[in-house]
């Protein structure tokens, strides 16, 4: 837990160093990666999130924990691929207003920001659920 919040508040101060954390919040990119990750893992995997959360608390059995390293494999694939599919569709979207600069610029966030989110949630929550999995699965 205390590398997550460490890496949690390296991410913020980096984001902080030249502009206000505001900055780098926006909900159509969240909706984006969250909910292509989401959809995708409960598409994938049967109950992913009670797996996820027994794990998380220690709770997983040997198989619980070999599923939870393919559910934590899936993740990651999924929040990178989310991330790269809202940077298509701000891409999409700045294309069609190139004359109107209004549209411009909240299609440029969603462009930028889909691909820092899944970045992020991979290196910073998928690939160490996934280590932890295969530590644990191997002391048991």
């Amino acid at each position: 837990m205390v590398p997550l919040v460490l890496s949690l508040a390296l991410v913020v101060a980096a984001c902080m160093s030249g502009a206000s954390i505001v900055n780098f919040v926006d909900l159509p990119s969240l909706i984006v990666v969250a909910g292509l990750t989401t959809t995708g893992l409960f598409a994938a995997h049967r109950k992913p999130f009670s797996l996820i959360w027994n794990g998380l608390r220690g709770k997983a059995g040997p198989e619980e924990l070999k599923q939870l390293e393919h559910i934590a494999q899936t993740g990651n694939r999924l929040s990178i691929g989310s991330g790269w599919v809202g940077f298509i569709i701000g891409a999409t979207q700045m294309l069609i207003g190139v004359e109107d600069f209004s549209v411009i610029q909240p299609a440029s966030a969603v462009l930028i920001l889909t691909i820092l989110y899944g970045h992020t949630l991979s290196v910073m929550f998928w690939i160490p659920l996934e280590q932890y999995s295969k530590s644990a699965s191997r002391h048991e």
